[in-house]
């Protein structure tokens, strides 16, 4: 679906939340300017949130992202590399299953791969919000 008619569904009641979502090389845009979207510095954390909001009670999210052991960085307005800090708050309510690479193999020399980051495949499951 395109995301006006995930809007209007949404909106008319129509919509049907799904078991699982996948989204690679994407989430790090959000919010950049790049692709004509308005610039948002909490964007991508915005979408996280949407599809938290559009999943079952007990969805995965498998989401590739670039990624860092230690660090992280925006490169405007091309991409954010997620590291530790950023990556807490990309994934507030959902549980970590499995990162594919291990995450130990995330710790690379940020200064020479940064135009060409790893991207990193995060599987994650669904949490109940707090009450």
């Amino acid at each position: 679906y395109l995301p006006s008619e995930v809007s209007q569904m949404w909106l008319n009641g129509q919509w049907q939340p799904v078991d699982f979502i996948v989204t690679f090389s994407s989430m790090e845009h959000s919010g950049l300017g790049r692709y004509g979207d308005p610039l948002l510095p909490f964007g991508d954390l915005e979408t996280a949130a949407q599809l938290y909001c559009l999943s079952k009670d007990d969805a995965t999210l498998f989401i590739g992202i670039p990624s860092h052991k230690k660090q992280s960085m925006i490169l405007y307005n091309s991409h954010r590399i997620y590291g530790p800090q950023r990556l807490k708050h990309l994934t507030a309510n959902w549980a970590l299953e499995d990162v594919l690479p291990p995450w130990k193999k995330l710790d690379y020399d940020i200064r020479k791969r940064s135009r060409k980051p790893i991207h990193a495949t995060f599987v994650l499951k669904k949490q109940p919000l707090p009450v």
